[in-house]
């Protein structure tokens, strides 16, 4: 009974380029049948502990593809236009930052070299650089602050990844 449930859950997924239907078909089924033997006799509803199993495990598949499509695509920064990150980038108030200085223009490079988007560059200027809290931000976005924090999770540990090989190349 789960099998049927599965392969309609999967035609209706919209798929990465770079994924392909056999690959969500294995990773559903590889899924069940890891959590098959992992099943208590007695649980109240198998077919939708198996369901669950292969759903999230086909959901991290596509996630993890879709992130990968976003990385590779390149950031357009326009040199015309306001500074990624917000507006730190005038010459006035560069005295003023101090140690922070660097951290800004970090986020700054990070986006010009296309590992964050501009957005998720301001969203952690915002709320780590200026303490700003998650919550109002996402109020100001019309966004649930968890997703919010997801976004910032993420994007940090996309900075992190990069900066991390950049040190491991020098």
């Amino acid at each position: 009974m789960t099998i049927p449930v599965l392969r309609r859950m999967l035609r209706r997924q919209q798929l990465p380029r770079r994924l392909e239907r056999a690959d969500l078909e294995q990773t559903a089924l590889a899924a069940v049948a890891t959590a098959l033997p992992l099943l208590a006799e007695d649980h109240p509803e198998p077919h939708r502990a198996l369901f669950n199993a292969a759903d999230r495990d086909v959901h991290r598949l596509i996630n993890t593809a879709r992130k990968q499509e976003q990385r590779e695509q390149p950031v357009a920064v326009s040199p015309d236009g306001p500074a990624p990150a917000g507006d730190y980038a005038e010459e006035g108030r560069a005295a003023d930052w101090g140690e922070e200085r660097d951290e800004y223009a970090v986020l700054a490079a990070a986006v010009q070299s296309g590992v964050l988007k501009a957005q998720e560059a301001q969203l952690i200027a915002l709320t780590r650089l200026e303490k700003k809290s998650v919550k109002e931000i996402a109020k100001q976005r019309g966004l649930a602050w968890r997703s919010l924090y997801r976004h910032r999770v993420a994007a940090e540990a996309h900075l992190a990844a990069h900066l991390r090989r950049q040190v491991s190349e020098v």
